[in-house]
């Protein structure tokens, strides 16, 4: 499974296809947009699909069961969800990139690679934070503190 960075089409370009196909509306390239936009989205579902094959198929065939089900419990602890079809064929490569190298190394770790992955700065919508202040910047200082101090008693 390619990370978050090699997925395609990624995020950006399934936002821009939207937008495309919204500005085009009413014109003569509506159609030729529209159709873009559809190639774009059925890219993204069979990328989703593959992703979640395989992702199964591994946590069936794996020799390491209990690593394998470690991952996938830290994957449900550092929930993400997509907003919308644009992010959710990328939530895989979040579990990969984020959790899997962490599962047998240091909590910290995991938490520093998980908070600042481009899903959970999606899923905080961190790109609109203008610092630690922001309300996004606050969420993600609460939910850091609470996973800590869940865990430190």
């Amino acid at each position: 499974m390619p990370g978050f960075d090699a997925v395609t089409p990624s995020v950006r370009d399934f936002h821009q296809a939207g937008q495309t196909r919204n500005k085009a509306r009413g014109t003569a390239e509506a159609e030729a947009t529209e159709e873009a936009f559809r190639a774009v989205r059925q890219a993204t579902n069979a990328v989703y699909d593959q992703a979640m094959r395989s992702s199964l198929a591994r946590q069936v065939g794996a020799n390491v069961g209990f690593r394998t089900r470690l991952t996938m419990f830290f994957a449900d602890h550092f929930t993400v969800k997509s907003r919308n079809t644009a992010q959710r064929h990328v939530f895989v490569a979040y579990a990969e990139d984020a959790i899997g190298p962490h599962v047998n190394g240091y909590f910290r770790d995991m938490l520093r690679a998980v908070a600042t992955h481009p899903m959970m700065l999606l899923y905080l919508e961190q790109y609109r934070s203008m610092g630690p202040l922001s309300r996004a910047g606050q969420r993600l200082g609460r939910d850091t503190r609470a996973v800590s101090f869940s865990l430190n008693g």
